[in-house]
């Protein structure tokens, strides 16, 4: 998302207009061009879903417990995985 940002501002698109994220979504995600303007579509049930996620919660209170960190592997690496090596 970082590279994608840079390279946004770069060529001059905005990076903080709502009315823009899912192009944003779209430049990292990189669906088949019949998708690019499915995600604009879904910011409200996206942030509802992040709304929802919050409730209950102090609003002190961090996100960073929901975090999942991935270890990045290589093709190889996933076939010995999947081979139980």
């Amino acid at each position: 998302a970082e590279a994608v940002k840079k390279q946004r501002l770069a060529r001059g698109l905005p990076v903080d207009d709502p009315n823009h994220y899912g192009d944003w979504i779209a430049d990292i995600e990189r669906p088949a061009a019949q998708y690019r303007g499915r995600y604009q579509l879904r910011l409200a049930d996206a942030r509802d879903l992040l709304d929802h996620l919050g409730a209950g919660r102090p609003k002190a209170e961090s996100h960073a417990a929901d975090v999942v960190r991935l270890k990045v592997i290589t093709p190889e690496q996933a076939r010995r995985a999947r081979e139980g090596g």
